[in-house]
């Protein structure tokens, strides 16, 4: 199994390692795991996914280039050689040269063969992650810590199948829709507790036209919650939310809010929320 990956990986270095093929022994499950260390990278130097599909993809075509060229670079020059120093041609040359060539195309045939087939591979995955046609498939990818292999075993077993997965998360029920609304509204409103302060600027600009508990029970029709568990989740639980460790139920609402910035083509606060996922991993 892959040793620990980290989030501490620069795009540069990302991409040297992708294009010096360090990935592609590990088993297909590893390599998503290496997809999802490298989506990480891309958005957060603020690439979008088709920037790092097309990267993918440019880094197979190169990868078939450089095992062709090469390998009939060498060929030419070891017949050239034996043509010079045996000035006389006999059959232990000619033995020697098709043999020694027979294998550099040979070892050429393997090397090419594998490429391809990682590439195609590759392929087959960004389609399975297409985040405008297989939603599902995406926000599964997104939810996976570059550490989980069992849960990229799964999404693994998925392509294998090629089954795709459900649009929502099991996990991410209609229970938990009001607090991926406030997190987004706490998000868009700026720092940690930014919806707390808003509440408080709202109720002391109004000249006691309002009180916190009238606003906490609009916003509770609003969200279909009660007024009391709005004012928790205001007062309390968004700045736990955004300062601790996640679980994976509240990792999985992060994300959804993430999706919500990236949907509304607001990267620069997706990237807080995502900042936030990994800032407060182990």
């Amino acid at each position: 199994m892959v040793k620990q990956l980290s989030y501490n990986i620069s795009l540069s270095r990302y991409q040297l390692h992708e294009y010096l093929a360090l990935y592609d022994e590990h088993t297909g499950v590893e390599r998503i795991l290496f997809y999802r260390l490298g989506w990480s990278v891309f958005f957060g130097n603020s690439k979008s996914f088709n920037q790092f599909a097309s990267f993918l993809n440019s880094r197979i075509r190169l990868k078939n280039y450089l095992f062709s060229i090469p390998f009939y670079f060498l060929i030419s020059i070891i017949i050239a050689l034996l043509i010079v120093f045996n000035h006389q041609i006999n059959w232990v040359a000619i033995v020697f040269g098709l043999g020694f060539s027979l294998a550099l195309l040979w070892i050429r045939y393997y090397l090419l063969s594998r490429a391809e087939n990682n590439g195609l591979q590759t392929k087959e995955f960004l389609t399975f992650i297409d985040p405008e046609k297989k939603k599902g498939n995406f926000f599964y990818f997104e939810s996976l810590d570059i550490n989980d292999y069992e849960s990229a075993k799964v999404l693994y077993q998925q392509l294998l199948r090629k089954e795709d997965i459900p649009v929502f998360a099991p996990e991410v029920n209609a229970e938990m829709d009001k607090t991926i609304k406030l997190l987004a509204l706490d998000f868009l409103l700026g720092a940690p507790g930014a919806m707390q302060e808003w509440v408080n600027k709202l109720q002391a600009s109004s000249d006691s036209k309002l009180s916190k508990a009238g606003i906490y029970k609009v916003l509770g029709k609003i969200l279909g919650a009660s007024s009391d568990n709005v004012k928790a989740m205001i007062e309390k639980d968004l700045l736990t939310i955004r300062s601790t460790e996640p679980s994976s139920p509240r990792a999985k609402q992060l994300l959804a809010v993430k999706n919500i910035f990236v949907d509304a083509n607001l990267p620069l606060v997706a990237n807080e929320v995502d900042k936030v996922v990994k800032e407060n991993r182990p």
